[in-house]
């Protein structure tokens, strides 16, 4: 009889664990959407909203991964209604790997509305100026998709990105705490980013070895600077902007492409074109090379103020 009583106990112990399993894993399937782990339906939909963008903007800036994870647009224009009083919308168009070529700034230039501030914010990398990003890869890569494609991803996406599929790896990650955390703001080009664990060293070795094997395009320097006399002449108001990495990042940029972009701005000042330098101990990266979500933020107040408190 007490063997008998074992068994039923052992197996009620046993269903309660069966059903328990199908809880825990909801719990742990939303703790990590609630971190905001990278999620690829939500990253596609943001490229496919970026395409494919009105021409209704104040403000957009342009320039490559750094860009794209370092200016919030929604400060920008948060910060401009504190100083002037009134609204202006901006717009985060930078992409992976970006090149500072006439395409993609003419699509920039698009993207300003007539008759609105027509400011466009350019974000110098000498990672935009090597041979390979002046291709624009990435730019046109989504550009080239079916229109029902990226309508689909555009408008659908969003409303099924909480089936988002996860690895078992993904909850390894998540017992260990470690996690690539992005926020796609869908709808101004910003995604808030960070990673655990920090790590303020983890792109050097990769930046290194991209600058050691690629050159620095100097004719494509030569045209980015004829690109900005076209763009003022056109009444776009250009502000260039190397956005802040770590100073580490910064030396090894600048030993590889023998001071590549502080010559650049010397030259773009000039041309009677704005640079702006900010530099602020409150402003991290957490690989090096991008800032987290929070310096951003901050970065992007303080441009903000730069451009039009003046």
């Amino acid at each position: 009889m007490g063997e008998f009583k074992r068994n039923i106990a052992a197996k009620k112990q046993t269903l309660a664990f069966l059903m328990g399993l199908p809880i825990l894993f909801v719990l742990v399937y939303f703790a990590l959407l609630k971190l905001n782990t990278s999620n690829n339906m939500l990253k596609e939909s943001f490229w496919a909203h970026k395409v494919s963008a009105d021409s209704i903007y104040d403000f957009v800036a342009v320039g490559d991964s750094r860009v794209y994870r370092g200016i919030d647009p929604d400060e920008i224009e948060a910060q401009y209604l504190k100083l002037n009083g009134s609204k202006i919308k901006a717009f985060n168009f930078g992409f992976s790997s970006a090149g500072l070529e006439p395409y993609i700034l003419e699509k920039a230039k698009d993207l300003l509305k007539h008759g609105g501030k027509r400011v466009m914010l350019i974000g110098v990398s000498p990672n935009s100026f090597i041979e390979s990003s002046q291709k624009n890869g990435h730019l046109k890569k989504i550009e080239s998709q079916d229109s029902k494609d990226l309508w689909i991803k555009k408008n659908i996406y969003p409303e099924l990105s909480v089936f988002r599929r996860y690895a078992i790896s993904d909850f390894v990650k998540y017992k260990h705490k470690e996690f690539y955390l992005e926020k796609f703001n869908l709808h101004s080009g910003f995604v808030g980013s960070s990673k655990l664990p920090y790590d303020s060293t983890a792109a050097i070795n990769q930046y290194s070895k991209q600058l050691k094997a690629n050159k620095i395009d100097t004719f494509g320097a030569r045209v980015f600077l004829e690109m900005l006399q076209k763009l003022k002449s056109e009444g776009v108001r250009i502000v260039a902007i190397r956005i802040p990495s770590t100073i580490r990042m910064r030396n090894l940029e600048d030993q590889l492409t023998a001071d590549f972009c502080n010559e650049l701005f010397t030259k773009i000042e000039a041309q009677g074109i704005e640079c702006i330098r900010v530099h602020d101990s409150n402003i991290h990266s957490y690989d090096a090379s991008h800032l987290d979500e929070k310096s951003a933020k901050l970065l992007s107040v303080k441009i903000a103020e730069l451009i039009f408190s003046k």
